[in-house]
């Protein structure tokens, strides 16, 4: 189950970083668990985000803060040695 950046965006704007949207993401991560499923979270930008997303058990992460987009070439050269 993915979590919509516009979720993950708001972490740390408000005066207490996750205040707001952490019930929402919580609400996912135990619709997800409830289904057998794994949650990844995407536009992760910042490292509070990152620390928050995890800390509430988020299984993986996809944004400019780990990675910027990348070619398919890309891609394949970055994954290669994992492959083999």
């Amino acid at each position: 189950m993915k979590i919509d950046q516009s979720f993950v965006r708001e972490i740390g704007a408000a005066s207490i970083p996750g205040q707001e949207e952490a019930p929402i993401i919580r609400t996912i991560i135990a619709l997800a668990r409830n289904f057998g499923m794994s949650v990844v979270a995407e536009g992760v930008e910042t490292e509070a985000q990152r620390e928050l997303l995890l800390r509430l058990g988020c299984d993986g992460l996809q944004g400019y803060l780990l990675y910027e987009p990348m070619t398919v070439q890309q891609a394949s050269e970055l994954l290669a040695p994992a492959i083999q």
